[in-house]
């Protein structure tokens, strides 16, 4: 008698492991489920890159210059270049006849569950700051998922290399890249320069 108790006790025990490691299955299976599905940040009309880089990035967009920050905060969200181009120019002029040219890139690529980013700010003439920041935005949720953005001092080029990952397999997102560049002493222009691209993961 006491020996079937013992056995019905194993057993009992044994059918509870077995439901332990089933329900640590099943929740394993909820997390893969939701993998990439992370809290944004949801835009309006009147948000900008400096509302969504504060959101991310507080630190850093706090340690970028004064100068810069303020250029972000000028950009509305909705006012990026979505023409079918892989960059974007524009002038930073002087007293002389001739400009000097920014010229300002973007390359993506999409993989299973990360998009890989190169951005370039290129100027011909040597600046004091050159930042470059980038966004993805997943367009069927109307959220920003991610940010990066960097800063270089006294240069004539800036890049920005990366790869935003833990996203949604074969999902649509939108990659978002803008510049803000402080001239250097007797130049003056618009340093701000925007480019989009839309990118799928497999």
């Amino acid at each position: 008698m006491k020996k079937t108790f013992m056995r019905i006790i194993a057993i009992g025990m044994i059918l509870l492991n077995l439901n332990i490691c089933a329900s640590a299955t099943d929740i394993q299976k909820a997390d893969a489920n939701n993998f990439g599905e992370v809290e944004g940040f949801t835009p309006t009309s009147e948000s900008t890159w400096g509302d969504v880089l504060r959101y991310f990035n507080p630190e850093e967009f706090d340690h970028l210059p004064e100068e810069l920050q303020q250029q972000y905060d000028a950009i509305l969200l909705e006012d990026v270049n979505d023409e079918s181009t892989s960059s974007t120019t524009a002038t930073l002029r002087s007293g002389i006849v001739v400009s000097d040219l920014l010229t300002f890139a973007m390359g993506t690529t999409g993989n299973r569950t990360s998009i890989d980013y190169s951005i370039s700010l290129y100027s011909t003439v040597q600046c004091p700051y050159i930042g470059i920041s980038v966004v993805l935005y997943d367009a069927e949720a109307n959220t920003y998922v991610a940010s990066d953005l960097g800063v270089d001092t006294n240069t004539q080029l800036c890049t920005l290399e990366d790869s935003f990952t833990g996203l949604i397999r074969q999902h649509k997102y939108r990659v978002q890249a803008a510049s803000a560049v402080t001239p250097p002493a007797g130049y003056w222009g618009d340093g701000v320069l925007t480019l989009e691209d839309e990118v799928s993961t497999k």
